[in-house]
């Protein structure tokens, strides 16, 4: 889109003349390349943002694991004191115990 905008300033120069007298402003054809300007200032930012985000990323999942780490001494406790009592035992399980089914042990084999 850029060199597009910059082949069109290009031209625009050229037959500015023709565009004037069509009704074309100077304003107008000098706003093709402050717009080619704008867009390439947001792609450098678009670009420097892209380069950022591994680094982003690695503080977001620290920040997590510290959170869940949290969770995971609470679930613990909950289920310490709720060992008795199914439906409140059930409020401290982590999401991914919740959704885990046990495995029935195989039945050994017919000879």
């Amino acid at each position: 889109m850029i060199q597009l905008l910059n082949t069109l300033h290009a031209a625009a120069v050229t037959h500015s003349v023709k565009l004037i007298e069509a009704g074309f402003t100077q304003a107008k054809i000098d706003g093709i390349a402050a717009l080619k300007e704008k867009l390439a200032a947001a792609d450098n930012a678009q670009e420097m943002a892209k380069k950022k985000r591994p680094s982003v990323t690695q503080e977001r999942i620290a920040t997590l694991n510290k959170c869940y780490e949290i969770l995971q001494q609470v679930s613990k406790a909950g289920k310490i004191i709720f060992a008795n009592d199914r439906a409140k035992y059930d409020q401290y399980l982590l999401p991914n115990e919740r959704t885990q089914k046990k495995e029935e042990p195989a039945a050994p084999p017919v000879s």
